[in-house]
């Protein structure tokens, strides 16, 4: 690493590293006061697991259709489904949720990492700091079939779509689940959750009372430490502050190390007031700050001789959000929300700038009609402001300041056709957004629950996915992608301009899925999901005229945006979890993907079938097993298939690839671990994506590092 990174980072992040140092004084000075705490009553061994683990092997299909069980995997709860309190097994959708105490052993230090334990996710790391992640297929940095929420608010990247990746990041130790809904969820949550939902939940400040530290490093990973703090005003006020900060060294490049390290330092606070005896209401405030340099590498296509720069920058990003929510419950059937917030980022690189602010609020009601309807309905209102600039050759926006509002309301009735066994659920979403109008997002489901222990679903969907900021205003030059001769003979490079089109329109999807989900025994249960989707007016880029570019010594090829694409995807997704005796638990996960995409008009010159940029088939395999009581031993293994992406110039392979993660954990004391950590053991320096625009791709290294968490 040069001194000119290092001069430019470390100055960027005194108040995160000033709260970690307080903090940790803080918990210092709680330790030196309190009394020794108690041992720990120890738990009892006995050998019940392993002789449930052999009646279950022993036992033939009608007896496990008839074994009592205590339905763990269906109670987890979920809310993002139905935007309501429910269990996976109430839900009619493809829904998986990432625990803490799967997050915890998982040895991730990111939310992608974590990610990785869904199935029917996709998540390649581009580079050190960039990461490709979708669901269903259309991979890409900027995935923009796929929503993701941090407790409700989006972060969605209304300038180019997608998650901007590097700019996000949460203290991992205060996440209380991710709800991961493969599938459309356009009715409830509107554009842009069209092949699926994440939605990341923090816990309460009132379950993180207390303080954490936590510290470790290593080869790859060579710093990441996070500090919370949590306390409380009587028993109706609860607060936390946290502080994270991480440095990840770059990556690797076939002819050297790459520039694409990974410096980041955040802050925030959250607080949960309950102002009356019956728990009623609930009034949450929250906030985070962050700062963060991400190293890229490229080459930055030039209009005149030698038609390319190759360039090393440190993308600088910045940004805060404040986020308030009011919940009032009447009773088990009636309540409602009231959310708003406001998200600030700014970003500057060698070519471009853009600085967004966000304010979105929402409000939504759940009441009964009756004995059999429940109705849930909600309004919302968001409006986005930017302000971006590009250097006008190979990336400009034109105008380079908008606002844009996006009103939106939406209605689902749960009807109970047999009381706890069938239900319908209808609904829709009607938005208007300042680039296409009016947009409307249906949905039909059927929930069957027969038992406690089983349900099957099926759900036919619509969902639709907006043009971003780019696409209707935006310009990128890509190139040179060949040659053409001018008069009098003379051969010159040919460029391809991207051009955004203020007529440009939505996508659409309409979706067919069915499910079923099964608690066999309470030590085993599975869930399969099948799918097929229906693309219509996807984004394609027309060929317009070549004209001189600046200069003229160089040609330009205009490619306008156009909706000429059509296409279909279909699939499997399979999760299995299975507790071998109380110490020890497998699961496991196997996704099937197929894709086709096409141009229906005459698009571009050849075109025909373009690549999914999505594998076909990924496994993932978990076991973890605590060794004794003191010592916790996570491995788990991964297989993606190769597949191809779309290039500017021609189309590039990703070869497939087998790798695995371990993490050891020794509980030194009651309230301190150390672990060790190891990622990528068995796929050293091996690529999972292609290159985005004009950056470079990097090769994942292996990472081992250690960790210290301590809890006081």
């Amino acid at each position: 690493m040069n001194g000119a990174w290092q001069s430019r980072t470390r100055s960027g992040f005194p108040a995160t590293v000033f709260l970690c140092v307080a903090l940790m004084l803080a918990a210092a000075a709680r330790a030196a006061d309190a009394p020794a705490a108690a041992p720990a009553d120890p738990a009892a061994a006995g050998n019940g697991g392993g002789n449930a683990t052999n009646s279950l092997l022993n036992m033939d299909l009608d007896q496990l259709s008839k074994a009592d069980v205590k339905v763990p995997s269906m109670d987890v709860e979920v809310t993002s489904v139905m935007k309501e309190q429910s269990t996976v097994g109430r839900s009619p959708a493809a829904v998986f949720v990432i625990t803490q105490d799967m997050i915890r052993r998982s040895g991730a230090t990111n939310i992608p990492e974590a990610l990785r334990m869904a199935p029917g996710v996709d998540v390649a790391r581009i580079s050190t700091n960039s990461w490709a992640i979708s669901i269903r297929g259309f991979n890409s940095i900027n995935s923009n079939k796929l929503l993701v929420l941090i407790d409700g608010r989006s972060i969605y990247n209304e300038i180019s779509s997608g998650v901007l990746w590097n700019e996000q990041d949460v203290m991992l130790e205060d996440v209380e689940r991710i709800e991961v809904v493969r599938g459309p969820g356009g009715t409830l949550w509107g554009a842009n959750a069209v092949n699926g939902v994440i939605n990341i939940i923090s816990k309460s400040a009132k379950d993180t009372q207390g303080g954490l530290v936590s510290a470790g490093g290593g080869y790859q990973d060579k710093w990441i430490g996070a500090g919370r703090y949590g306390g409380h005003s009587g028993d109706d006020f609860f607060w936390r502050v946290y502080g994270k900060d991480f440095d990840i060294a770059p990556g690797n490049l076939p002819d050297g190390i790459a520039h694409d390290q990974w410096r980041q330092g955040r802050g925030g606070f959250r607080m949960d007031w309950f102002p009356d005896h019956t728990k009623a209401d609930t009034l949450t405030l929250q906030g985070d700050f962050y700062q963060s340099a991400s190293g890229e590498s490229g080459v930055r296509p030039t209009p005149t001789y030698p038609y390319g720069t190759f360039f090393d920058e440190d993308v600088r990003g910045s940004g805060a959000n404040l986020l308030g929510r009011w919940t009032h419950v009447v009773d088990e059937r009636q309540d409602w929300s009231l959310l708003a917030y406001y998200d600030q980022y700014m970003e500057n690189q060698y070519i471009s700038s853009a600085n967004t602010n966000i304010f979105d609020i929402e409000f939504q009601d759940r009441f009964p009609i009756g004995q059999r309807s429940e109705i849930v309905w909600g309004l919302s209102y968001r409006y986005c402001a930017d302000n971006l600039h590009g250097d006008g050759f190979d990336f400009a926006f034109s105008p380079e300041q908008r606002s844009l509002s996006l009103p939106s309301a939406f209605v689902q009735d749960q009807i109970s056709l047999v009381k706890d066994r069938l239900a319908l659920i209808l609904g829709t979403k009607f938005e208007h957004n300042d680039y296409t109008g009016f947009e409307v997002e249906p949905s039909g489901r059927l929930l069957w629950t027969p038992d406690p222990k089983q349900s099957m679903w099926a759900a036919v969907s619509r969902a639709v996915r907006t043009p971003d900021r780019f696409e209707a205003n935006g310009l990128v030059t890509m190139g040179p992608v060949g040659t053409a001769t001018v008069p009098p003979g003379i051969p010159l490079p040919v460029f391809v301009q991207t051009l955004g089109n203020p007529l440009y329109g939505s996508e659409y999807l309409t979706a067919y899925e069915t499910g079923y989900r099964r608690q066999v025994t309470d030590r085993f249960a599975w869930d399969l999901a099948l799918f097929y989707n229906e693309y219509d007016s996807l984004r394609t880029s027309s060929p317009g005229p070549v004209v001189p570019g600046p200069g003229f010594a160089s040609l330009i090829e205009t490619r306008p945006f156009t909706n000429w694409g059509q296409g279909y995807g279909y699939g499997a997704e399979i999760a299995v979890q299975w507790s071998v005796n109380d110490r020890w638990r497998l699961s496991g996960a196997y996704s099937w993907l197929e894709t086709s995409v096409w141009v229906s008009q005459n698009g571009t010159p050849g075109s025909g079938v373009t690549p999914s940029q999505s594998p076909n088939n990924q496994v993932y395999l978990r076991s973890s097993w605590d060794l004794t009581k003191k010592l916790d031993f996570d491995l788990a293994a991964r297989y993606v298939d190769g597949f191809e992406i779309a290039n500017a110039q021609t189309n590039l392979f990703v070869s497939p690839y087998v790798t695995m993660d371990a993490q050891i954990v020794w509980k030194a004391r009651q309230n301190l671990e150390l672990a060790l950590i190891g990622q990528n053991l068995t796929a050293n320096n091996h690529y999972e994506f292609g290159p985005e625009y004009y950056v470079y791709a990097t090769r994942v290294p292996t990472s081992v590092f250690g960790k210290l968490t301590w809890r006081f």
